[in-house]
């Protein structure tokens, strides 16, 4: 089964050349936020160093993290997350911590709940688990509808976890009324609803499950820094549990694997509250553009409605050669389909934000 990762094995660049506009990921986010986050970093690093903080202090005392980021998250972020019991669980990376939640599902059921990035349902196979799927809601129903089919589909498999990508792959997301509603029936079952927000980072902070964490203690929140911030480099996946999810979260994800310096970075960028608000606006005026440039050469994109800075197209043939062509370079995206509870493609294509990139894909799509 191939990760998400492989997607990037067979492109013709890794980065913008003149006869190439890079759209496979999104490389030029970071300068839409309301921070300059370089300066922000060098800032830190530089209190670190003469305060002698940034090698000395080891995991030891603090190993998932939790006493750097809780108070900074719970204060600019998500008041909820300072409940009783609840916690927060850091690892390298968000796939750091599905790879270690995956055996939550050890030989048992996990109810897939939309498309969803590959490697989770990898990861669970290998723990003798399986996944059983559907779309986040058919055509015509309604939210409670579709939360109550997915309630009495997870209990009917045992479901040991949910998961849900929210922002989702498709477009279509529960929304958080039903997600609370979905984890307290299932919280008798000890089933721990998984909630994969890592493009989360993309819509206002209340879009969060986070926020149900006192009313929903078997909620395991996922985000990171990688999407929006473009801190990847920084290795930080953040869990954010509820009182009844935290001692099997703390079980399965291995300790100490986020340096103290990744994570007082991380603090200090998190200490600026929500800094994503100009991102949004600058997705929400080019995103259109795109779709409608695209739509002159007769190529479809997926609706999306979630603010996301990608498109998606189903056509893995015509359309990305037309592209090619003109030196648009996106990449063939693999997902697990609620469909079908396989892998499946997609031609995934970034949404120009700088705007000198934006200019460059105007003219190239208009080239003849």
């Amino acid at each position: 089964m191939p990760l998400a990762v492989s997607s990037y094995e067979h492109l013709q660049a890794l980065a913008d050349r003149d006869d190439v506009l890079l759209l496979a990921w999104t490389v030029d986010e970071q300068a839409c936020l309301g921070a300059d986050l370089p300066e922000v970093l060098r800032a830190e690093i530089t209190r670190q160093r003469e305060h002698g903080e940034a090698f000395a202090a080891g995991p030891e005392s603090d190993p998932h993290g939790e006493a750097v980021l809780r108070p900074t998250l719970v204060e600019r972020f998500w008041p909820a997350l300072a409940g009783e019991g609840c916690s927060v669980t850091c690892a390298a990376g968000v796939n750091a911590l599905l790879h270690g939640l995956s055996a939550l599902a050890a030989s048992g059921a996990v109810w897939v709940i939309g498309d969803a990035y590959p490697d989770y349902p990898h990861w669970v196979g290998y723990a003798r688990g399986h996944c059983r799927h559907a779309p986040t809601m058919v055509a015509g129903q309604s939210s409670s509808a579709a939360v109550a089919a997915h309630i009495d589909r997870a209990r009917a498999c045992a479901a040991a976890v949910v998961l849900i990508d929210r922002p989702n792959l498709g477009g279509v997301d529960l929304p958080l009324d039903a997600v609370c509603e979905l984890a307290n029936a299932l919280r008798v079952r000890g089933t721990v609803v998984v909630v994969d927000e890592s493009y989360a980072n993309y819509l206002a902070p209340d879009f969060s499950a986070a926020t149900l964490l006192a009313e929903a203690p078997n909620l395991c929140v996922l985000r990171g820094l990688s999407k929006g911030y473009q801190l990847g480099s920084l290795r930080l996946g953040i869990a954010l549990a509820g009182a009844r999810a935290t001692a099997r979260v703390r079980a399965a994800i291995v300790p100490a694997q986020v340096s103290p310096l990744s994570l007082r970075l991380a603090r200090a960028v998190l200490a600026l509250g929500d800094i994503t608000m100009p991102l949004r606006e600058r997705v929400a005026e080019n995103k259109p553009q795109m779709i409608a440039w695209l739509a002159r050469l007769g190529i479809d994109a997926l609706p999306l409605a979630s603010p996301v800075p990608y498109l998606f197209l189903d056509d893995l043939e015509a359309a990305p050669r037309c592209l090619e062509a003109r030196g648009v370079i996106g990449k063939r995206q693999p997902y697990w389909s609620a469909d079908s509870g396989q892998i499946a493609y997609r031609y995934r294509l970034s949404v120009p934000l700088a705007p000198h990139r934006r200019d460059d894909l105007r003219c190239r799509l208009a080239t003849a």
